[in-house]
């Protein structure tokens, strides 16, 4: 459901666009042309009627923006209370009435009002008001004839220019009044908005930085707040809008009308032009990791060992934003150091460089230590431990490269204009925390993985670059899932988790877009555990017909293992 005061801000700064480009278009077009008419009676007549309409409707328009924007601020929660919105009403008020005054101010503030109200609905012909009936042809004619007896052609150009003056005049005021509803620019009622978010980026004197928003009274008030809220609003807004799913008409018109999320955009450094590059990005987890950092701006290259899967998911993820970059490159195996260079040469040479790292190529399948053959076991650590040294050897100095542009200024603590770089994350699993049976390869495997990012955080942290961990939970609709819960035992498996549900890959992305933004800048060779406390449960029973120690104990065999050996113990 759409908030109303949402609405009301929309529809009044609606309205003052509509009062900016009356104004703007009366300025430059209407009135200049009124010198084509062929007589000054003409010119006089249209000039009066255009008057009497501009500025009936501007003040209408001028009306509807005070009373949206007033009613949205009286109604909003204090600490949702926007003051720009009081500064654009004065600002509309002063260009439709105060500019109004200024250029009559000759009559009276008295006869001014006057004129006001009765411009409002006087008709163009005052002859109709002096008789009740119709005047006939006749009757018109002689009174044009008398009234161009009476016009004075430099009278008429002296008053077309004050029109034109006044305006303008208005159209001034009316885009000021634009411009700070759409921006915010005096502050949105929140510490880290506009304002300070401004102050950080584009840091100004004391005094300046104080004025700019009434609601910090000093600057490093506004410098220590904006870093922080700043960070929050980056996640709240951009991690809540990209397209992982396609809204329902409801949702999408609430993010069109929730104006200060969709403006604030223009002010948070995004990774735009930054470049990802992610293994196993045909997944479906890390998939929806690359596409949460092309909505925002990003290029990518995935890479996988399915070619017409991993060029198809590319398509797809490159409609996440129209102009992406994506690239897929099939036929790359993670074990295979040289195939995988390959990859990251051409995605340097297509996209020009790699900020980014997932490295969440992976193998897993259900299998007892009694049934896990050596080369099974090898393979997965192969894929897993292997194939993350490998992507982490074939990116490092691209990553580096990119830290060296994207550092912190170690003195004053800005972060860089130019946003982040220099990052990497290792895609792992909370198994390996408590143990889980038919999980032994996959568990020694993830064990190894954040050993490497660890290591990595303190080789090459002193160079820029920052390594951490994200542990998915049980996600909803991934393989893992799909292999270790029994579609009969779902319902039952999610009424387990210690927040009702299973994640989604959603939870996954904000985690990345949080860890590769400016507000993960200082989380290096940390585990972001993604599982809702699901791994602090007991996770030795996968369930269902693997209930344990039944199973185990049973003899059967895990099926569609090679060699199909018994696990009994």
């Amino acid at each position: 459901m759409v908030c109303p005061i949402t609405v009301t801000k929309f529809v009044g700064t609606v309205s003052l666009g509509l009062l900016t480009g009356l104004s703007y278009s009366m300025a430059t077009v209407t009135i200049p042309s009124l010198r084509l008419l062929p007589t000054a009676s003409h010119a006089s007549r249209a000039l009066k009627d255009a008057k009497r309409r501009s500025r009936k409707h501007a003040l209408r328009l001028a009306n509807l923006t005070n009373t949206c924007l007033l009613f949205a601020w009286l109604v909003s929660p204090r600490r949702r209370k926007h003051p720009y919105l009081i500064w654009v009403c004065l600002s509309s008020t002063l260009g439709a009435f105060g500019v109004d005054f200024w250029f009559n101010r000759d009559k009276g503030l008295a006869a001014w009002a006057r004129t006001l109200i009765e411009d409002v609905d006087v008709p163009f012909l005052t002859l109709k008001k002096k008789t009740a009936a119709t005047p006939t042809k006749k009757d018109e004619d002689l009174v044009v004839v008398e009234a161009e007896s009476d016009v004075n052609g430099e009278r008429v150009e002296r008053d077309m220019e004050q029109e034109r003056k006044l305006q303008r005049a208005r159209a001034w005021f009316s885009g000021v009044a634009l411009a700070m509803g759409i921006v915010g620019l005096w502050g949105d009622g929140q510490q880290g908005g506009i304002a300070p978010a401004l102050n950080m980026y584009f840091p100004l004197p004391p005094p300046l930085s104080c004025l700019i928003s009434p609601l910090h009274s000093s600057p490093a008030k506004v410098t220590s707040a904006s870093s922080h809220m700043l960070c929050i609003r980056f996640i709240e807004y951009f991690c809540g809008n990209y397209r992982l799913y396609d809204p329902t008409p409801s949702q999408a018109l609430g993010i069109f009308l929730d104006i200060d999320k969709l403006l604030f955009l223009f002010f948070i450094p995004s990774p735009d032009n930054k470049v990802v590059f992610c293994t196993g990005g045909a997944g479906t987890i890390c998939s929806a990791q690359v596409r949460a950092l092309v909505h925002l701006g990003a290029n990518a290259c995935i890479v996988g060992r399915n070619v017409e899967k991993t060029e198809r998911m590319a398509k797809d993820i490159a409609t996440a934003r129209p102009g992406a970059k994506v690239i897929g490159i099939g036929a790359v195996d993670v074990r295979k150091f040289d195939t995988l260079q390959a990859a990251v040469e051409r995605c340097v040479k297509e996209l020009g460089g790699i900020d980014f790292v997932i490295a969440g190529a992976a193998g897993n399948f259900l299998a007892s230590i009694n049934q896990l053959s050596v080369n099974a076991f090898k393979s997965v650590m192969d894929i897993d431990v292997l194939g993350s040294y490998n992507t982490l050897k074939a990116t490092i100095p691209y990553l580096t490269e990119s830290a060296a542009k994207h550092r912190v200024d170690p003195k004053s603590l800005r972060q860089s204009q130019q946003g982040t770089g220099g990052r990497i994350i290792f895609v792992s699993a909370t198994i390996h925390y408590t143990g889980i049976p038919f999980q032994t390869h996959v568990s020694v495997a993830k064990a190894g993985v954040d050993a490497l990012s660890n290591n990595v955080a303190l080789e090459f942290g002193p160079l820029g670059v920052t390594s951490n961990v994200i542990a998915p939970g049980p996600i909803a609709n991934t393989e893992g899932v799909e292999r270790l819960v029994p579609s009969t035992e779902k319902e039952k498996a999610t009424k387990k988790q210690p927040l009702g549900r299973f994640g989604s890959v959603r939870d996954i992305a904000d985690a990345t877009v949080y860890l590769f933004s400016e507000a993960g800048s200082y989380v290096n060779g940390q585990t972001l555990v993604v599982d809702g406390a699901s791994w602090r449960i007991s996770s030795s029973s996968i369930g269902g017909s693997f209930a344990y120690p039944d199973f185990l104990l049973s003899g059967n065999a895990v099926s569609n293992v090679k060699g199909q050996k018994k696990s009994k113990l």
